[in-house]
């Protein structure tokens, strides 16, 4: 008996030592780090962008902003999913806001070096921009259309909110109970139903902007969007994020970013949990996937003063630049062994030719800040991704999507630094793109 009850310990805790080794091992496989995949566009202008719309994966404009080196505002339109985009219109104007309603219609608001309205139209997909005659005292800030023949726009300079129902031919005034002098943003769930922010200030009309009441007075209202009646958010000053869950009664607040405090610019969510918020600051974007409650910061080389995404996965962003994401802003470098090698090296990537992803896999020996670096022929840096901590010795993978790329033959270069910023190893190989 004694003999069997020593068998059955011996059994226990060997069967506890393999669950144990299981754990340890999934948890050395599990993904090390995420971090975020915005890819660069290249764009024919060199101003900052102001706006960005799309109707689908492919259709699409984005405005720029009216510099003082340059004096020209620009409209630049693309079919391919922002791979090529070109100039559609360009004038000595400011525009500040653009509004895609379908393939072929598209609005945008600005004025003109004298200060007054310029209100543009295309039907065509934007081989013509129209000029539409409004009133000298609506300069749009903001435009929401509902249709392409409905719209709500506000103004900024003047003040006021207009519906137009005729696609932009005559405006009438729909801001009574609106008490501030600047409104400067719009968010319409339907006709009737609607919000328009600006100062300190959020109001709501459930009538069609016959009348309005204030539903929020807690912060610089810098911009609002809704995903249904109940679930709105507020991009504020101070970096932070209204958010409501009863239609705007009641507010909590979130900070997105910590360390920086300029004000959140932009809100796009496309359910009550998954959204992003953009910053005046370049290289970052902000996503949530607990309704705004909780922020990750993506790094976004071009910024996010504007956003528009067209599903889960597919977005755009803008300020200094334009860049795009297919996965959600997100991208994966994982740990798929625990074992320490010999050696740092960097493999060939696979799948190689690609289309639109690859693996990049590399190994270090010790703790190392890692980055990965691609260049087309003539040796221009069009990405980089880097690990901005330490990573664990091990072997990784680095998943590369390369979408906005053209075919052709690119080098990614690994570079491994000590913790101290020495570089302890570099190496670099050919990959080639196929579309």
């Amino acid at each position: 008996m004694k003999h069997t009850s020593h068998n059955r310990t011996v059994r226990f805790f060997s069967s506890l030592f393999y669950f144990f080794s299981v754990f340890m091992l999934i948890a050395l496989l599990m993904p090390a780090h995420l971090h975020s995949q915005w890819i660069p566009q290249s764009i024919p202008v060199n101003e900052p962008i102001m706006g960005i719309d799309f109707v689908n994966d492919s259709k699409g404009w984005a405005i720029s902003y009216n510099t003082l080196t340059s004096n020209t505002a620009y409209i630049i339109g693309t079919t391919d999913g922002g791979t090529s985009w070109d100039i559609q219109y360009r004038g000595d104007i400011g525009l500040y806001c653009i509004n895609a309603i379908d393939n072929n219609t598209c609005y945008a608001g600005g004025a003109d070096t004298n200060g007054f309205s310029v209100f543009l139209k295309t039907t065509n997909g934007g081989l013509n921009w129209e000029s539409l005659n409004v009133s000298s005292l609506l300069i749009m800030t903001e435009i929401f259309f509902l249709n392409k023949d409905t719209g709500y726009a506000c103004d900024e300079f003047f003040g006021g909110v207009r519906l137009t129902t005729n696609g932009g031919s005559n405006w009438i005034n729909r801001d009574n109970g609106i008490n501030i002098s600047q409104p400067r943003t719009l968010f319409f769930l339907n006709y009737d139903t609607g919000f328009c922010g600006g100062g300190f200030s959020l109001f709501k009309t459930t009538n069609a902007g016959f009348n309005w009441f204030s539903i929020f007075n807690l912060g610089a209202v810098q911009d609002v969007f809704f995903e249904s009646n109940d679930n709105g958010w507020l991009g504020l000053s101070n970096n932070r994020v209204g958010i409501t869950t009863n239609g705007g009664f009641t507010w909590s607040f979130s900070n997105p970013d910590t360390i920086n405090g300029g004000p959140i610019l932009k809100i796009f969510f496309i359910n009550d949990t998954l959204g992003w918020a953009g910053s005046q600051y370049v290289g970052s974007i902000y996503r949530s996937t607990n309704n705004g409650n909780n922020w990750e910061t993506q790094k976004d080389p071009s910024g996010s003063k504007t956003i528009a995404f067209i599903n889960s996965e597919t977005g755009w962003s803008g300020n200094s630049g334009l860049s795009k994401t297919t996965n959600s802003g997100l991208t994966f470098i994982s740990g798929i062994n625990s074992e320490v090698p010999n050696s740092f090296k960097l493999y060939q990537n696979y799948p190689n030719p690609f289309n639109p992803s690859t693996n990049i896999r590399f190994t270090i020996t010790k703790y190392s800040e890692v980055r990965i670096s691609i260049f087309d022929l003539l040796g221009r840096e069009i990405f980089n991704w880097n690990s901005n901590e330490s990573l664990k010795p091990g072997i990784y993978e680095y998943l590369f999507t390369g979408e906005n790329l053209s075919s052709g033959v690119y080098i990614y270069r690994f570079t491994a630094k000590s913790s101290e910023g020495s570089q302890v190893y570099s190496d670099s190989r050919k990959m080639i793109f196929l579309k």
